[in-house]
């Protein structure tokens, strides 16, 4: 039986208090482009450097060229810009799209454009031997516009995703070989399996690679899809089929085993819902997030996965009209609001949150790019978080 919750935030304003969490902005990004810009609008999640107090992040514009940044911000605030991306179409790759991975003292991302091809390029960052491309993608059937945060899975290889390109151009899952350089896409996606993969794979307990694409299947709403290490192929299930799920997110697996995610549209009033699937694909509504009069408590990111900060106790973002933090209890099916976000201040948060070093909450806002604001997004954390009932 699903269960169906409204997430409205004239009842929830009391549980908010309950949950307890301070918001903090931690870091204001100060202009678009131009010599003082350190990046802006940034719309994927943190990385926090393991053993370190730092995290990393990336922002899909502004820096001195205005094609973006690689940065790096303490937990006291302090942000060092570490790579300026050229202007749109740079042979070494513009504007981030997704959020970075540590391994081995290196820094992996991807740009959506730019590289040989001008689809964007896999690329890493190291203190010591600074930015190189790696892979230019574009080429013949592989993949273009690669997007969302890379996986290093347990074969030691790098994986990913990109929206568009490949045998059908409805996008493809790649892997790359960091001993050997060699990308290889290991599969593309094509008629009723899905279409733009926007957020990357996950691997499972069960050693196989899950994602979701973000459009297709049979009610082009959207799907769920395993993947094996050596390229076995499953499309599990299709999203969009009445008021069920409708533009899934990114995929995390909880403690229980089970996958959750979290869906752009859908439910009885169409603003979002959270879900969660078996690994063999069998998918349930657990929660919608209904639309408030202000419209605010609606509409979870695309880009964010849920974080489950305490045993079954997920947090995630929305972003209609300014957005919210809100946490989801899988046991209850419960939801509170964390912080609401006004849209005339640091808010719309399109990435998703993090674990920071100091064990807060970490995460971005883009602002809604409302640069006639003069905002260009923000970087923030929850302190002193406790879970509510």
């Amino acid at each position: 039986m699903k269960t169906k919750i409204a997430l409205c935030l004239t009842a929830l304003s009391p549980l908010a208090a309950l949950a307890g969490g301070t918001f903090v902005v931690n870091y204001t990004f100060p202009s678009e482009s131009g010599a003082g810009s350190t990046g802006a609008f940034p719309d994927w999640e943190l990385s926090p450097k393991p053993g370190s107090t730092d995290l990393y992040g990336v922002s899909p514009k502004g820096g001195v060229y205005g094609g973006g940044t690689l940065y790096r911000v303490n937990t006291g605030g302090a942000l060092t810009v570490l790579r300026h991306f050229g202007a749109n179409g740079d042979i070494n790759g513009s504007h981030p799209a997704g959020s970075v991975l540590h391994r081995s003292g290196s820094v992996y991302g991807v740009t959506a454009t730019g590289g040989a091809n001008n689809a964007g390029v896999l690329y890493s960052w190291h203190p010591t031997n600074g930015y190189k491309r790696l892979f230019s993608f574009g080429g013949g059937t592989a993949g273009a516009a690669p997007s969302g945060q890379l996986l290093l899975a347990t074969d030691g290889n790098i994986y990913g995703v990109t929206k568009a390109g490949g045998a059908c151009g409805n996008g493809t899952v790649y892997r790359f070989v960091v001993a050997t350089g060699k990308l290889t896409t290991l599969h593309s996606f094509c008629g009723l399996e899905g279409a733009t993969p926007l957020t990357g794979v996950i691997q499972a307990t069960n050693g196989d690679l899950y994602g979701t694409a973000y459009n297709g299947g049979f009610y082009d709403g959207g799907t769920l899809y395993r993947l094996s290490l050596n390229g076995v192929f499953n499309s599990l299930y299709s999203f969009g089929a009445g008021t069920g799920p409708r533009g899934p997110s990114r995929l995390t697996q909880g403690k229980d085993g089970l996958l959750y995610g979290t869906s752009w549209g859908g439910g009885f009033m169409d603003g979002g819902t959270v879900f969660s699937s078996s690994l063999a694909g069998a998918v349930s509504m657990r929660a919608e997030l209904m639309r408030a009069p202000s419209g605010s408590a609606a509409n979870p990111s695309m880009n964010a996965a849920l974080l489950e900060r305490f045993n079954g106790v997920f947090y995630g973002v929305t972003y209609a009209n300014g957005g919210v933090v809100f946490q989801f209890r899988a046991s209850n099916r419960s939801l509170s609001v964390i912080h609401t976000f006004d849209a005339w201040r640091p808010g719309f948060p399109y990435g998703g949150l993090t674990v920071g070093p100091d064990g807060n909450l970490w995460g971005t806002t883009t602002d809604g790019e409302m640069s006639m604001l003069s905002r260009y997004g923000a970087i923030y954390s929850i302190q002193n978080l406790v879970a509510n009932p």
